[in-house]
């Protein structure tokens, strides 16, 4: 009988680690990743204190849960063996001194390895982690140092003994947690300007605000300040004890079964739609969170991750700025001209949403205005609608809440300034009759393509928006036509059926942005999409004009 208690004791025990290792890993470890990616990768423009801050807190914890996490999970599966495995961590944050830190957090090759093995282990999991970075030798010299002092005082603290044990635990703490920001950063040099922006001697702007407030949503801050408490609290369990089993065990298949449904490893199979649904929905209903593509701002507005990583992230693709200055000198050559109209997104004409604040003009991304710079120096023209789509939007919204296009208006109010310009500087290639041709106004409704990305395609989660669109047929695209217009998911919504308010039979709908200006030209346009604009140079050398049309974040 009592073997029997104690084989069940064992499996009790380790049903409740095996549990709880795996939620460390799985709803704590692995989601702190994309919050870690944003903050080492920050924009130098946009990083300021508090990611700074938040990428300490969150790599450091990331590397003791990982660590303790996998510790849990193969302990449980010894005690369920019927082994008695030792602790692999022990409580290392209790140590007032790093000699006892390190020895702690490799508990079973302490007597061997001394703190060799600690450190071993930390940065073997950094490493797998987040990868290693120039400032890791700095990190390891100081965690060599600190406890050579230490057996210069006989191996007691460096922290004078009069001072309580707890507040000595927490200086190892601090030290441990603000010497980790070596292993992130590029060397001493950057350390230290990373450290003084902690301390608030960096320089605010816009792009740090909008940095800021896209980390500091519920959901993000939920699992940094857990797993912070997981870290320190939850290091070294040892065995529950009979009174606490029966909780231990409860608690522990609770988290394990949310981190199997929620955990990121199965959240990404394709197969486990309706579970990937599920918790997106959590996420969204109870914490106002996006996804990796998208982010959520305040009233329902979603908008497209790409968009705030142009203005926060130093990792985005190369926008188009390079490619369009080759292809004017191209066009310069055969005396032809290079028309750009780079639109400002959903985020720089509605940034409120995201980033509450007073604005006198649009958001523009970082490097905008020196780029558009470099292209007028180079011979292209550039229409900037900015300021009045800025000063148009107070009447209506310029972009859906739940897409990532334009409305049909500010569509058509850019076509009419792009033809005003056409017919002031090359009145040739407008017509003054007007062709025949059939226009009928169409009312269409869709989900918004950013809504259905959030569902995973579940549009009855969201109310509709309503378009009326403007279809011109008689107008259509012609290879002889000298002005071509280029562009991506701009030029083609409202007439590819496969995007947003698309017909549902499959049909071209006529109803876009080349149909608006053709008929403000009075002449049909030879249309492209960016990858033919670049590819077919034959193309492009037989025309007088061509205008490049595309959100102004994407140069």
């Amino acid at each position: 009988m009592r073997g029997g208690q104690t084989k069940k004791s064992r499996r009790t025990d380790a049903a409740g680690l095996l549990g709880l290792g795996f939620a460390k890993l799985l709803l704590l470890a692995l989601p702190l990743a994309p919050l870690i990616d944003a903050c080492i990768n920050a924009h130098p423009l946009a990083r300021g204190g508090w990611p700074v801050w938040m990428a300490l807190l969150a790599v450091t914890s990331q590397c003791v849960l990982l660590v303790s996490g996998t510790a849990d999970i193969l302990r449980a599966l010894g005690l369920w063996l019927g082994g008695m495995p030792p602790e692999i961590t022990r409580a290392p944050f209790a140590s007032d001194t790093f000699s006892g830190l390190w020895q702690r957090f490799c508990h079973p090759l302490r007597k061997r390895f001394g703190i060799f093995a600690g450190m071993a282990l930390f940065l073997a999991t950094m490493l797998l982690a987040n990868g290693m970075r120039a400032g890791a030798m700095s990190w390891v010299a100081l965690h060599l140092t600190l406890p050579a002092l230490e057996r210069l005082r006989g191996g007691r603290s460096l922290v004078p003994s009069f001072v309580p044990l707890p507040l000595r635990a927490v200086f190892v703490i601090l030290v441990f947690f603000l010497s980790s920001l070596l292993l992130i950063s590029g060397g001493m040099v950057d350390a230290w300007n990373q450290w003084q922006l902690m301390f608030g001697l960096g320089v605010t702007n816009s792009f740090t605000l909008l940095l800021d407030a896209r980390l500091s949503t519920d959901w993000p801050l939920c699992i940094l300040w857990l797993s912070v408490f997981s870290a320190l609290m939850l290091t070294g369990l040892r065995r529950f004890g009979s009174r606490h089993r029966w909780t231990a065990l409860a608690g522990g298949g609770a988290l394990g079964l949310a981190a199997l449904i929620a955990g990121p490893p199965l959240n990404d199979w394709p197969a486990l739609s309706a579970q990937q649904a599920l918790v997106s929905r959590v996420k969204y209903e109870i914490f106002s969170e996006g996804g990796s593509r998208v982010v959520a701002g305040a009233e329902g507005w979603l908008y497209d991750a790409a968009e705030l990583d142009r203005s926060t992230r130093s990792d985005t693709p190369e926008g188009f700025a390079a490619a369009m200055l080759a292809l004017q000198e191209r066009l310069a050559k055969k005396s032809a001209t290079l028309l750009v109209v780079p639109v400002p997104g959903k985020l720089a004409l509605h940034p409120e949403p995201v980033l509450p604040a007073k604005y006198a003009a649009p958001l523009q991304p970082h490097g905008l205005r020196a780029i558009l710079e470099r292209l007028r120096a180079a011979g292209a023209q550039v229409i900037d609608p900015a300021q009045t789509l800025w000063d148009t939007r107070r009447r209506r919204d310029s972009y859906f809440r739940r897409d990532s296009h334009w409305t049909p208006e500010t569509m058509k109010e850019t076509a009419l300034i792009v033809a005003k310009h056409i017919r002031r500087h090359w009145p040739r290639l407008a017509n003054d009759e007007t062709p025949l041709i059939n226009a009928t106004i169409i009312e269409r409704e869709h989900a918004g393509d950013l809504a259905l990305r959030l569902a995973h395609g579940n549009a009855e989660w969201f109310e509709p928006e309503h378009a009326t669109l403007l279809a011109i047929k008689g107008l259509d695209s012609s290879r002889d036509s000298p002005v071509l217009l280029a562009g991506g998911d701009l030029l083609r919504v409202y007439d590819d059926p496969a995007l947003s308010f698309g017909n549902s039979d499959g049909i071209p709908q006529s109803a876009g942005f080349a149909q608006q200006l053709s008929a403000l030209l009075a002449r049909p346009l030879d249309v492209a999409d960016e990858a033919e604009l670049l590819a077919d140079t034959t193309r492009v050398s037989e025309k007088q004009l061509v205008i490049w049309l595309l959100h102004a974040w994407r140069l």
